[in-house]
């Protein structure tokens, strides 16, 4: 049986290339850019420490929001390829740009290849929800903990001794 195989274009190079920079770039200018987009609190009031910390918490939800929008984006595509290679029964499927000259798998390979698209999908969103899920646990603690701090004030101006 003679191999079948696809050519690679310049087009897949470019987009790949494309995609190789752009995350380097975004890699290198991540704090840069949170620091644009999110300016730094200035503390200066020590007896409103609540506020300060709900405000070091905003430029994590906005991490959190980029990376559901590009964890997101990821697993849609993977989902997509996944569900191409499986109709077709090939790997790559019809119509895919390669970058370099590629094989066709058919058969049990072009199966795993189906399968494992799809474990990537899932876990690609499994890094926002963990994501997510820290953001909620330290909201939580933060909130409790100003519930104290306020607890703790009322009872000091009021008088009342908790050390003895």
């Amino acid at each position: 049986m003679d191999d079948e195989y696809i050519e690679g274009n310049r087009v897949a190079r470019l987009k790949i290339l494309g995609l190789i920079f752009t995350g380097m770039a975004l890699y290198l200018f991540a704090e840069e850019l949170t620091d644009m987009i999110y300016p730094a609190p200035i503390v200066t009031d020590p007896d409103k420490p609540c506020e300060s910390l709900q405000a070091l918490m905003a430029p994590n939800l906005g991490m959190l929001l980029m990376s559901f929008l590009v964890f997101g984006w990821l697993s849609i595509h993977n989902c997509r390829l996944a569900l191409r290679v499986k109709r077709s029964g090939r790997w790559p499927p019809p119509g895919m740009d390669v970058p370099f000259r590629t094989r066709i798998q058919y058969g049990k390979k072009a199966k795993t290849t189906w399968v494992a698209l799809l474990v990537s999908a899932g876990m690609l969103l499994i890094h926002p929800a963990i994501m997510l899920y820290g953001l909620y646990i330290t909201e939580k603690t933060i909130a409790e903990a100003c519930i104290e701090i306020e607890r703790s004030r009322s009872l000091h101006e009021s008088g009342v001794c908790l050390g003895d």
